[in-house]
């Protein structure tokens, strides 16, 4: 399962069992998200609860067991690398890897690494 919205894919994967879960640049929650990119400070802004409850990545991936590969950007400038790191930890997949593309921003897709860590991951998950 490969879908570049993360929030998305998590989300299935909250509700049920994925062969494998892939998440790019993923978005640790709302409110880190809107921290970084707007530069607001805590408690100077209120989010919709609907966006909350979307974007509540880490929350749902502690709700997945799935396999899961996390790549991101070390030079993001869309999402904080740390929220990919946030993601990752998060995760109580007891089969999970973590891809940082050094020097990349956001767009990664075009990268060979991340080429090489999507054909590795799926290649993995042929002996699962």
């Amino acid at each position: 399962m490969l879908i570049r919205r993360p929030h998305y894919t998590s989300y299935v994967a909250s509700q049920r069992s994925v062969r494998g879960l892939v998440l790019v640049a993923p978005i640790a929650n709302a409110d880190e998200e809107f921290r970084f990119s707007s530069g607001l400070q805590p408690g100077t802004y209120a989010l919709a609860e609907d966006t909350v409850t979307t974007f509540n990545v880490d929350a749902m991936i502690l709700k997945s067991r799935s396999p899961l590969l996390v790549v991101h950007g070390t030079a993001d400038k869309t999402i904080a690398f740390a929220e990919g790191k946030q993601v990752f930890a998060a995760s109580p997949a007891p089969k999970k890897v973590f891809v940082p593309i050094e020097g990349a921003g956001h767009e990664v897709f075009s990268d060979a690494k991340t080429t090489a860590a999507f054909k590795d991951f799926l290649t993995s998950l042929d002996g699962s």
